[in-house]
């Protein structure tokens, strides 16, 4: 569970150029993964996992409601702090993303010495240390924020399912 956002101009038109080359790999792996190899089946597997995420790489953002939200991190709450941003009618107006994207700015991640990690998040020593979790955080309010941008620019209301 999260909250989806969409900037359905954008999101529409990636979606229909892709979804026929996802449901076309998606029928191939369940068609062929029966009588391939162990390789190949992980190919045809990656190569669905592709053309999923084509489907949502322009005009879509996704904050999940787990220890990788960054709402949280930014102490913020989706469904408190982000229905103020939000109509009844399920859209951020042009107006209140730039209300959104100015407290997403004023809300900086404290340095790396000052961050906490998550409490549930996993850590290990490769993947997931303390570094690679705040550098992701980074990532995301920066993306979170050319979305925002993004909308703005296209002078078009965000599409919200929270």
């Amino acid at each position: 569970m999260g909250a989806d956002l969409y900037i359905e101009s954008l999101h529409d038109k990636c979606h229909e150029t892709h979804r026929p080359l996802f449901e076309a790999a998606v029928q191939a792996r369940d068609t062929l993964a029966v009588k391939a190899s162990p390789e190949f089946a992980e190919k045809l597997q990656a190569l669905v996992s592709y053309h999923y995420d084509q489907m949502y790489a322009e005009g879509y953002f996704r904050d999940s409601y787990n220890d990788t939200s960054l709402f949280w991190q930014l102490k913020l709450s989706w469904w408190g702090d982000g229905a103020t941003y939000i109509g009844e009618d399920g859209y951020m107006s042009v107006e209140k993303t730039k209300e959104l994207l100015a407290e997403v700015k004023n809300r900086e991640m404290p340095p790396f010495e000052e961050w906490r990690v998550p409490k549930r998040v996993t850590l290990d020593e490769d993947e997931h240390t303390p570094q690679k979790w705040y550098e992701y955080f980074v990532d995301k309010r920066e993306r979170f924020i050319e979305f925002l941008e993004q909308a703005i620019e296209l002078d078009e209301p965000i599409c919200c399912s929270v």
